[in-house]
This record gives structure tokens, sequence and C-alpha cells, in this order.
């Protein structure tokens, strides 16, 4: 399961001072389930994705590996916690309760370990989450957030929850990958 994330911040060209340096700057992280990142830059090589090619050169890039299993759930979790699955708790789509033997979704009330949206937004900084797996229903942020797959029953689609009429109007439409466990 390859993960590509690319981080874009600026796009100064010109030697920064050591003020700006050290001062926080904006950060765009954008990161593809299941994308090769050889095909990628062989695409990006043939000038058929100019911004992809774009974002490389004026942000940063890098490999990581997945996690197992090799699975959206914990790999996400782990990108977005920094803690591998033994510690943030997420192993699959998939809950097993004595209820059901199917089980229920994972949620993100299952999620052991703290994101990196929750401690920026703990300190101040403005945040945007948009469709990470296993985020729903959505944390409380200092920003936005619309929850991604899967989706528990009756659980809000954003925060603040206001948002979801406005971009429900705006016709979006949550991933739904399918049916019930």
């Amino acid at each position: 399961l390859p993960v590509l994330a690319l981080a874009a911040c600026s796009g100064t060209q010109r030697e920064l001072t050591i003020t700006e340096k050290v001062a926080p700057r904006p950060v765009f992280l954008l990161g593809f389930d299941g994308l090769d990142p050889g095909m990628l830059l062989q695409y990006e090589q043939r000038g058929l994705l100019p911004n992809f090619a774009r974002l490389r050169e004026e942000g940063a890039v890098g490999s990581i590996r997945s996690t197992v299993p090799f699975i959206p759930p914990p790999a996400w979790t782990t990108v977005s916690t920094g803690v591998l699955p033994d510690a943030h708790g997420i192993w699959s789509f998939w809950l097993p309760t004595e209820d059901d033997p199917r089980g229920r979704y994972v949620d993100a009330t299952c999620r052991l370990a703290p994101t990196i949206w929750e401690d920026l937004s703990a300190l101040g900084h403005t945040v945007g989450v948009v469709n990470v797996p296993v985020t729903s229903p959505p944390d409380s942020v200092n920003g936005f957030m619309i929850a991604g797959f899967p989706y528990p029953e009756n659980a809000p689609l954003t925060f603040p929850p206001e948002l979801e009429e406005e971009i429900r109007t705006r016709g979006y439409l949550p991933d739904e990958y399918g049916g019930a466990p």
C-alpha cells in the first residue's frame, strides 16, 4: 500500500534569512492511497502532471513504507498519529463485537493516539483535514475537518457541523467504499 505525501511550503527561490528559516510556514500535505510513486514520476517527467512536478520542485517529497497489515486504516492512522498500529489501536476496517460476529466499522473513537491535526490545533494552529480514512466522527479542530470512510451510522460528516450542509449543497458526496461488514 504505497502512500506518497508531498509537502508544499514556500516557492521562494532566494536565500532565506535566519528569521524566515525558523518562522512557522504553512504546510500542505497531500497523500494518495495506492498510488505508485514510480508511475507518478514517469508521468511528471513526460509532462503529463505539471502541477505534481511543481509540487516536487517547490516542496518536499519523501518515500515511506506502509504498515502491516497493508490496508488503509492502520496505514493512514500511522501517518496521522506518527505511531504504529500497536500504539494507535487501528488494525482494520472492522471491529469485532460480542453481539455481531460481523463486527462494526472502526471509527475515530477507536484511535488510541492523538493525530497531528489534534496536536497542531492544541498549539493554536489552524488545520484543514479532508477525507482521511478512519476519521469519522470528525475531531473538533481549530479549523475544519471532513471525515473519511468508514462512517458510523448517524455520525456527523464535518467539523464544524454546519460545514456539512454547505459542502453537500455544493455537491460533495462522502467516499463510500461499499456495504456493511
